[in-house]
């Protein structure tokens, strides 16, 4: 599941691939791909908005993914715990971002 252009994971991995140590834009969506299909798991909260697009968020690590209709990633990055906790922890943020 790649970012919907080359320009889409270029802006993306400048902004938040740092963060995660991403030495390259490759390197960036992979772990992006990684994180938006692996298996849910106790810590790994997701829901899917009207408009199709799947959120995830990890709720140790704050990762956050965006992906649209399940193929095409719109975002990957690491969400601030004051963000998370002022949402009623990781459920409460990802029903929220859903309601968005």
């Amino acid at each position: 599941m790649p970012f919907a252009s080359a320009l889409h994971l270029t802006t993306h991995f400048h902004k938040h691939g740092h963060r995660f140590g991403a030495a390259t834009e490759n390197d960036y969506e992979k772990m992006a791909e990684a994180f938006m299909s692996q298996p849910l798991h106790a810590d790994l909260y997701e829901c899917t908005r009207t408009d199709g697009d799947r959120i995830r968020l990890e709720g140790i690590t704050h990762y956050y993914g965006v992906a649209y209709d399940v193929t095409i990633i719109r975002t990957f990055h690491i969400r601030d715990a004051h963000g998370i906790a002022m949402r009623g922890g990781p459920a409460g943020f990802v029903a929220h971002k859903c309601r968005e």
